[in-house]
């Protein structure tokens, strides 16, 4: 039986989805996230440029804080997906870890909620944080479970994460959930911002990708 789920409303400017690369002994782990403008700019692209800036400036921190020196933020990549013919834009960045300790088995992920007004799918998401640092999980039976330190570490970043960038001059990007357009192919015409994002004290596991694609 099909889900009825509420619609998300129509987009009121256009959508950038960012792609964070980190890489760790040769494993490529990629988190996204989706930022709407309140406008539709003169110069998307442009505006896509300055996105990025914004984002690498507030979140590579935190970020980094939540790897070992082991994984290494290398780059950054920006697509706009209610457009089909804007090219991406892309940073190369490399930004080492700085928390201590070894990373976690490439399959274990702290996992990270976004939340918005909606009921149901379209009103949803996570993303998988890779490579977690030992350090920040319990001992013995709790091994699954992020310790204070480690939860707090997570929390920051998605309290960063949760926030508004500028995409040159007046234009801000928030945080959105978006609408899967129809397959194959399509942009986004739908997408709900978040009204909040945070970690869950039980870690969860990457899913993997096809060769290419990351975990």
């Amino acid at each position: 039986m099909p889900r009825n789920n509420p619609p998300a409303p129509p987009v009121t400017g256009p959508v950038f989805r960012l792609a964070v690369h980190t890489r760790q002994a040769g494993t490529t782990a990629i988190t996204t996230h989706d930022y709407m403008l309140g406008t539709f700019p003169g110069s998307i692209r442009e505006a896509m440029i300055a996105f990025v800036a914004a984002f690498a400036d507030n979140v590579l921190d935190p970020y980094s804080e939540c790897l070992t020196p082991e994984s290494e933020i290398n780059k950054l990549v920006c697509h706009c997906i209610t457009s089909e013919v804007i090219a991406n834009v892309e940073s190369t960045t490399f930004r080492a870890g700085v928390a201590i300790g070894e990373p976690l088995p490439n399959q274990v992920a702290a996992v990270c909620i976004k939340r918005s007004p909606l009921k149901g799918q379209h009103g949803r998401g996570r993303f998988s944080m890779p490579f977690v640092p030992l350090g920040f999980v319990g001992a013995g039976a709790k091994t699954s479970e992020l310790k204070p330190f480690g939860f707090v570490k997570y929390q920051v970043l998605c309290e960063v994460l949760q926030g508004q960038f500028t995409a040159g001059g007046s234009l801000v990007a928030s945080p959105v959930v978006s609408t899967r357009p129809p397959a194959p192919g399509g942009i986004v015409l739908d997408a709900a911002p978040t009204s909040a994002q945070f970690p869950t004290v039980i870690l969860g596991s990457a899913r993997s990708r096809k060769p290419g694609r990351g975990i």
